[in-house]
């Protein structure tokens, strides 16, 4: 996938993210943290390619969490929407 120049979410993680739909579960690990959010499951809302924010929900009680996608090392789909 060609990238513009100026894209500043260029990882792979990242491009996992601007290509699911909202409604995708997903869990993820961030960067140097041994949280890995496996136990839970998060449904995907939006991603914003001007700051590399993913918003997500938590599946089971509609929390709201925003992570940056280059903070991301890993991404499991659960479910696809």
């Amino acid at each position: 996938m060609d990238r513009p120049k100026n894209d500043i979410c260029d990882c792979c993680i990242c491009e996992i993210f601007k290509g699911l739909k909202p409604g995708e579960i997903i869990s993820f690990v961030v960067q140097n943290s041994d949280q890995y959010f496996e136990d839970e499951e998060f449904t995907f809302v939006s991603f914003n390619p001007k700051n590399c924010c993913v918003t997500l929900n938590r599946f089971e009680v509609n929390n709201p969490v925003i992570v940056d996608c280059k903070k991301v090392v890993g991404v499991k789909i659960v479910q696809n929407g």
